[in-house]
């Protein structure tokens, strides 16, 4: 896979948003990069639950998001962030070449 896309937005855990292409053709957008005491991870892009037409929020005050598409295989998953991180390394390697 390749990263074709990288913004960086800095909040507590969260480092930014990747967009990749997989040796399948998939271009995936909006991935989550997230980084906290040394272990770095992603998420899958999610979209806002809706009642209504208007997002619905949690107690928390947050909005609440489903997943768009998931890896619920945990190992799977762990090696799904290390192929994205290891891609967006590289990228940021070569963008600052």
């Amino acid at each position: 896979m390749r990263v074709i896309d990288y913004r960086r937005h800095l909040s507590g855990a969260l480092q930014g948003f990747v967009t990749l292409e997989t040796e399948s053709g998939f271009t995936i957008s909006g991935i989550a990069v997230f980084s906290q005491a040394g272990r770095r991870w992603t998420a899958l892009p999610t979209r806002p639950r809706l009642r209504d037409g208007k997002a619905q929020r949690a107690n928390s005050g947050g909005f609440i998001s489903d997943p768009v598409i998931e890896i619920k295989d945990r190992s799977r998953k762990d090696a799904w962030d290390h192929a994205v991180l290891t891609a967006l390394d590289r990228y940021l390697e070569e963008m600052s070449a």
